[in-house]
């Protein structure tokens, strides 16, 4: 089946990188599904409801028809017809053409052809989705599509609200359906006090310094119909780190399932019979749609708004300086003698002009580099008068740009930006799980670290539960007894989740001790009565609960109980037995999942309160160190003097190690921040992602396609070849003896799809064994930069990033459409690949467990710099290899060398020819292997050594008892350095060449424990297909 040029182009399908996308509904088509776009657009009851809402011709401002052949060429470059004016809009380039004899020469044009090649246009496009509920009853409309759902939300939105504004700066809370935030304020606004709100003095001030001075729009009329209740609409906010479908009960990882999800039959079912009513209120009629952002207006007509959302380069434009400034964390908006002006408290500047001087002060090299090297200082309110002072005096002295930046170039910075929008907004989110680069070399702060942190039986080991706890929980447990599906409290008659973690936070609750303290005077009083043992009756009453009717109900023995008879059945050795097996029950069940919780509790704890001193850590170490400074321990004497002694207590819901009185305790837990994480279930692990089940799921198949995906960039050698020549090539005028070198993936043969070309570029012929310092590396990058910027026919530079620890260059090659990032530091990057190669090599498997943990790990939403490195991975199956026997060490490797290479001070030089230990495990025993290992590794106490192929204790690091052969043919300086390793990062791999770095040292303890459960689930996954697969074989 062929193309249709014109029906595409009619439709809004036009050619997105390797695909097909429709600009109307987002949605996107493998380039050779010629019939998955055909019924789209045949089918796709959206689709064909926008073109017969726009139903224009395609006939352009000079009356003039398109051709067949002319509408190929639009396709092919990304051009489409607009909907609100007779003009063309080029996607990629976010420009319009006033008629189609303007195409020719735009699609020839450099800028066009820079950015048909450029990254920002084979990016994610940016779709803002609001919504995961599908079906809305009201009327009666199914929508198919994440951006579809989008335009009907957009349809009901304003009528939510009695006074319409931009959906971007005003957001519905999700828990309480009667506030509403002011994202530009900072303020929670109750449901009638918008429209006060919006009126007001402040919010105006903020709004018109955001978007200029123009005027405000007059207002429509408001509707004063009737309300109505709204069903089956639900918003979903910016900073969610997962998408949650109420429909189906289930947590969706990232945008790119959410269609995968959607198209489910499962979610159609379910987004058609579980209808409920929300608490929502529309009006029957809306006289007109605005944006308040833009101050414009848009009548009564809903497509019109969405458009402009989507499509205006200025809304965008706009809209992504709202997200800068006010997700930024050094810069506040504040109000100072009747003005507005922007606060940087990093560089203690303020900002009275304009937000393109903003925009400009934050991208300077001097606001980088006090904002890497700052750390925030705590401030009164009091101080606040001096403080707005101080920055006013600094302001005087501070020189930048007052001149407003060119609109063309403005839009073009806020484009790039756009393209980057979701990583921007997650890394609020991860900026708790960073690790801070700071270097810890006390003896006294690691000694005490181990004793902390890691050693689980040391009297000052901070996880432990304290004894008073401990027997509070193991008297308490008992009152915990199933109840269907749930967990049910006899003390508070309330329903518990399974969740150890809900358990015993209930168990601690300031709730449920005081219900145990009126329950045990009551029972106190009733036995005088009976000459049974307190303790016993306690125990034995407990079960016995008046119900909702008013009669009381035995809950050990199942029956109901009269009011009069209800001491004598309390004491009857039958009720008191079923009260020992109701006992006996929780304790090997409850009791040992909670058991097992605590035993894990480190796993838990991103975050460290001491609330003795009110100071909060990030980092665990740093938490150390506050505990054994001499302040802290004066503040515990303080303490100790008035009558109480601080206890250490893991909150799981809040992932946070606290310190501080068991009252203080209770009052966290009433908080409103810890109540919001719980009811996001944020703590809780999410299930398995459908593609990483599908990947389980037959493994050998799964392989064999990796496999070839693989294979098929080893065929690119060529390709690559060339782009080394071209590298030299290019610098050869400044550098003449320049050398290129590949590493990475592509070196090692272990690359995917989209892995791009690394390169070490050795520019003056140094035989790249030395390294450089930062003010070399950035006078080299500076260099060859300039020299690829002069051959824009070969190359296109993407950025140059200098504060990375690896500054790179990351450009496209043309000719062979190739994303590269060249570097200049040292060849220690490339010796390492060359290393894993060997390793590969030696043993196929290897490669193949490789490529499929790279795969696992993206589909787990683990991958990446903020995660599990490509680099990472790999020596993650290294290791596994070298513990299980199948291969020597690295050292050993080194010993066998025929001659000695030396980077930077670290031996490179390794045997290349070396055979495995024979081995018959199948590829598929083997990742069961790896799970399993990975699944049970104690990565609180120890640390991945490739270079010995050993488990190291991480005390062995605190003590500088490190075996002898990891250090012997170091120099003095990297033996200092590998003393130095961060060895309290949650996983511990350390790098096989460098052996003071910490590969694995970004991961967090959240992403740790998603590790090992998908491990652990996917040994049992695997293990249960394959004894499907040898039941069926029989049957």
């Amino acid at each position: 089946m062929e193309l249709d040029w014109v029906l595409l182009f009619s439709n809004r399908i036009i050619q997105w990188k390797d695909s097909y996308k429709c600009v109307l509904c987002t949605f996107e088509f493998q380039r050779n599904n010629v019939q998955g776009i055909k019924d789209h657009i045949e089918q796709s009851q959206f689709h064909i409801r926008r073109i017969q809402q726009i139903n224009c011709e395609l006939i352009d401002s000079k009356s003039q028809a398109v051709t067949s052949s002319l509408s190929e060429q639009l396709v092919k470059n990304g051009v489409f017809f607009n909907i609100d004016d007779n003009q063309l809009t080029c996607y990629p380039c976010q420009c319009k053409l006033p008629c189609y004899l303007d195409v020719s020469a735009h699609v020839e044009s450099g800028k066009h052809k820079e950015q048909i090649s450029s990254s920002r246009y084979r990016s994610n496009p940016q779709t803002y989705v609001f919504t995961n509920n599908l079906h809305c009853k009201i009327c009666s409309f199914y929508c198919q599509t994440p951006v579809e759902a989008l335009w009907h939300i957009m349809e009901h939105f304003p009528k939510m609200l009695q006074y319409q504004t931009s959906i971007d700066i005003i957001k519905v809370s999700q828990s309480q359906k009667s506030k509403i935030t002011c994202c530009l304020c900072d303020i929670k606004i109750d449901y009638n006090g918008l429209n006060e709100h919006l009126k007001s003095p402040k919010h105006i001030k903020r709004l018109n310094f955001l978007k200029g001075n123009n005027k405000t729009p007059n207002e429509d009329p408001i509707s004063t119909e009737p309300k109505i209740p709204i069903r089956d609409i639900f918003l979903n906010s910016f900073d969610s780190d997962t998408w949650h479908c109420n429909k189906c009960e289930t947590k969706i990882q990232s945008k790119t399932c959410l269609i995968e999800h959607f198209l489910e039959k499962k979610h159609e079912l379910n987004a058609k019979n579980k209808e409920r009513d929300s608490d929502h209120l529309i009006k029957t009629s809306v006289l007109g749609y605005k944006c308040y952002m833009c101050n414009e207006s848009f009548g009564s007509h809903s497509h019109k708004l969405f458009f402009h959302y989507y499509f205006s380069v200025q809304h965008k434009i706009r809209m992504e300086i709202f997200d800068k400034i006010f997700k930024q964390k050094y810069l506040k908006m504040e109000e100072l003698n009747n003005k507005i002006f922007i606060e940087c408290s990093v560089c203690q500047i303020m900002h009275f002009n304009s937000v393109e001087s903003v925009i400009d002060h934050i991208s300077e090299q001097k606001h980088k580099s006090n904002e890497n090297s700052h750390t925030t200082p705590v401030t009164t309110k009091k101080e606040s008068e001096d403080h707005c002072t101080q920055i006013a005096k600094n302001n005087k002295t501070e020189k930048f740009n007052s001149h407003s930046t060119d609109g063309e170039q403005l839009q073009q910075y806020v484009l790039d930006i756009i393209n980057n929008l979701d990583e921007q907004r997650e890394s609020k989110s991860n900026s708790s799980n960073a690790q801070i680069d700071k270097v810890f070399s006390d003896p006294n702060t690691l000694h005490q670290y181990i004793d902390f942190c890691v050693n689980r039986n040391r009297k000052n080991y901070v996880y432990n539960l304290s004894d008073s706890k401990r027997a509070h929980m193991d008297s308490n447990i008992y009152y915990i007894i199933k109840n269907f599906n749930n967990q049910f409290c006899l003390i508070c008659e309330s329903q518990l989740s399974n969740e150890p973690y809900v358990i015993m936070e209930h168990i601690f609750s300031k709730k449920h001790n005081e219900n145990i303290q009126q329950r045990s005077y009551r029972w106190k009083i009733t036995k005088d009565s009976s000459d049974t043992t307190f303790d016993n009756l306690t125990f034995s009453m407990s079960y016995i609960l008046r119900n909702s009717t008013g009669s009381f109900h035995c809950h050990a023995c199942k029956i109901n109980i009269e009011e009069k008879k209800i001491l004598k059945h309390s004491v009857t050795k039958d009720h008191l037995l079923r009260c020992e097996s109701s006992k006996r029950e929780s304790e090997s069940d409850t009791l040992e999942k909670i058991n097992s919780l605590l035993q894990n509790s480190w796993y838990h704890a991103q975050l460290f309160d001491c609330q003795v001193c009110d100071k909060k850590y990030q980092v665990e170490i740093e938490f150390v160190e506050h505990l054994i400074r001499c302040d802290h321990l004066i503040n515990m004497q303080n303490c100790t003097a008035k009558g109480y002694t601080p206890e250490f207590h893991t909150c799981f819901t809040c992932v946070t190690l606290l310190y501080g009185d068991i009252s203080q305790y209770y009052d966290h837990c009433e908080d409103v921040d810890h109540k919001r994480y719980v009811e996001r279930d944020d703590y809780k692990i999410s299930e398995m992602m459908p593609n990483l089940l599908h990947l389980l799921k037959g493994v050998e198949d799964e392989k064999r396609k990796i496999l070839d995906e693989s294979n098929a960039i080893i065929f690119e050698n060529l390709l690559e070849e060339r782009v080394l020549k071209d590298v030299v090539k290019v610098v050869e005028s400044v550098y003449p003896n320049a050398t290129a070198y590949k590493f990475g993936s592509r070196s090692s043969n272990t690359a995917l799809f989209n892995s791009d070309l690394d390169i070490f570029l050795d520019c003056d012929d140094m035989n790249y064994n030395e390294s450089l310092d930062a003010a070399s590396i950035r006078k080299y990058l500076s260099s060859v930069e300039k020299c690829f910027e002069k051959d824009r026919d070969v190359w296109y530079v993407e950025k140059v990033l200098y504060d990375t620890m690896i500054p790179i260059i990351k450009l496209r090659h043309n000719p062979t459409n190739l994303n590269c990032d060249i570097s200049c530091s040292n060849g220690l990057a490339h010796r390492k690949s060359e290393l894993m190669r060997y390793f590969n090599d030696a043993y196929p498997i290897c490669r193949e467990l490789i490529l499929y943990l790279r795969k696992w790990l993206i589909f787990s939403q683990l991958s990446g710099t903020e995660g599990i490195s490509p680099f990472t991975a790999s020596w993650l199956v290294i290791f596994y290899l070298q513990v299980k026997g199948v291969f020597p060490s690295v050292n050993e490797l080194i010993k066998s060398q025929s001659h000695s290479v030396i980077v930077d001070g670290w031996e490179c030089g390794y045997q290349e020819n070396f055979c495995a230990k024979p081995d018959n495990s199948s590829f598929v025993e083997h990742l069961v292997g790896l799970f399993t290992f990975y699944a049970n590794f104690d990565y609180q106490k120890y640390v991945m050594c490739p270079y010995l192929g050993k488990i190291l204790h991480k005390q062995r690091f605190a003590l500088k008892e490190l075996p002898v052969e990891l250090t012997a043919i170091l120099s003095d300086k990297n033996k200092d350095a590998v003393f130095l390793y961060r060895f309290d990062s949650p996983m511990c791999m350390q790098d096989p060449t460098d052996l003071s770095q910490n590969s694995s040292k970004a991961l967090s303890k959240h992403q740790l424990r998603c590790f090992r459960e998908y491990c652990s689930l996917s040994v049992d996954k695997i293990m249960y297909d394959q004894n499907m697969d040898f039941y069926s074989a029989w049957c």
